[in-house]
């Protein structure tokens, strides 16, 4: 993975880390309002640290932070029965 990638496995992670929350209330409980999320991936080393030090040079003044191990991502889609309605160029 590359720097230019990052942006778009943040994207990834932070929609999989709602919808995990989603579905673990007692998780979502624990993570403060306006939390700034910090993710750690295992086998991910350049992008663990990347992520830390660009979230925290960006912290707001007394924001909360929860940091978020993720010890294994899921190599398949969660979504069933998709359809494309359309496509254009």
């Amino acid at each position: 993975m590359t720097m230019n990638s990052f942006g778009g496995f943040v994207a990834f992670l932070s929609s999989e880390f709602h919808r995990y929350l989603m579905e673990h209330d007692e998780q979502a409980a624990r993570v403060p309002a306006n939390a700034l999320v910090i993710f750690d991936v295992a086998g991910e080393k350049a992008f663990s640290r990347w992520h830390r030090e660009t979230s925290l040079k960006n912290r707001e003044p007394g924001q909360p932070v929860v940091e978020v191990h993720v010890g294994k991502l899921r190599r398949h889609s969660a979504m069933e029965n998709v359809e494309l309605a359309a496509v254009s160029a």
